[in-house]
């Protein structure tokens, strides 16, 4: 309670308090019991700045990692696709390997520029 040392004057009727006494004394009173509460916000505070500076630093970590594999052209640190290895056996992935070279292979005697290449080829032989 408000005691008599609170009031500076009346005036009116009214009561004028010193205030920094006031609040000193509601301080008291009201933080007393809550300090155990305020140290919980404060853990909680530093377990979210934990939180986020680990989840920063895998983030930052993940960046790098392909930002190297991107700049050098080394992906040798990139997960390979298992799941697909694992469905075939190794003859079929011999097997599409070579259909492959040989699609590449026929797309590359169809074009004009190995057609050409090969005239000349011809030609320089047969002087």
């Amino acid at each position: 309670m408000l005691g008599s040392d609170d009031i500076a004057s009346t005036e009116n009727g009214k009561r004028i308090f010193r205030i920094g006494e006031v609040i000193n004394k509601w301080n008291k009173y009201t933080f007393r019991g809550s300090q155990k509460n305020y140290k919980n916000i404060l853990n909680i505070r530093n377990l979210c700045v934990v939180l986020v500076s680990v989840l920063l630093v895998l983030v930052l970590t993940q960046l790098k990692t392909r930002y190297y594999a991107i700049s050098t052209g080394d992906y040798s640190a990139e997960p390979r696709q298992i799941q697909y290895a694992k469905k075939i056996s190794s003859y079929e992935y011999e097997k599409q390997k070579y259909l492959y070279t040989q699609e590449q292979i026929h797309k590359l005697q169809k074009s004009k520029l190995y057609k050409d290449k090969m005239a000349q080829i011809e030609a320089q032989r047969q002087q």
